[in-house]
């Protein structure tokens, strides 16, 4: 079974990988533990066509960051969006893995590593939660493996968070681990 190479996340967005963004959004398989707004695809397909290619990542980092999830090759993958919140230095996080041929073979989890890693040591964020749907067990598998606790359930989502200090503790934990 192959299981996930390294990812590492790519800010800048060009139209062949917004192609791909605009493909999974497209997909109802990939998107329907989203929160997107019905039209998100026709906005997307809109900014694609109509906007010069050199500002397709200023549309798409307007209240966050944008980033596409890529395998070593460059190939994209999915993505991740941490979006700003109303409290300073925390960030919300979104991720899809847009390729459904590779769920369940922790791409989503690096991803999610990846992202954390951004958020705490380039933004110094001081938190980072994520909403998921309740059906949405591979996504919350990942945040789990990657380090984020589950605090709370409403109707239809689970909510996860880590601080920066839980960070930092998880991961020393792991390398302990690994280095006995």
């Amino acid at each position: 079974m192959e299981r996930a190479a390294s990812v590492f996340l790519h800010a800048d967005i060009d139209t062949s990988k917004a192609a791909y963004l605009l493909d999974w959004v497209r997909d109802p398989v990939v998107t329907r533990y989203l929160n997107e707004k019905s039209d998100v695809a026709e906005k997307l397909n809109h900014i694609i066509t109509t906007v010069h290619p050199s500002l397709l990542t200023c549309h798409l980092n307007k209240s966050g960051r944008f980033y596409f999830v890529c395998r070593q090759n460059n190939e994209a993958i999915g993505f991740v969006r941490l979006a700003d919140t109303d409290t300073p230095k925390e960030y919300e996080l979104v991720i899809v893995i847009g390729r459904k041929e590779i769920w369940g073979k922790g791409y989503g989890t690096k991803a999610v590593r990846e992202c954390l890693r951004t958020a705490f040591f380039e933004w110094r964020a001081e938190r980072v939660t994520a909403y998921v749907h309740f059906d949405n067990v591979g996504c919350a598998k990942a945040l789990r493996k990657a380090g984020m606790k589950h605090i709370s359930q409403t109707e239809n989502c689970d909510f996860f968070d880590i601080t920066f200090d839980e960070f930092i503790s998880y991961f020393s934990k792991k390398d302990k681990s690994v280095n006995s």
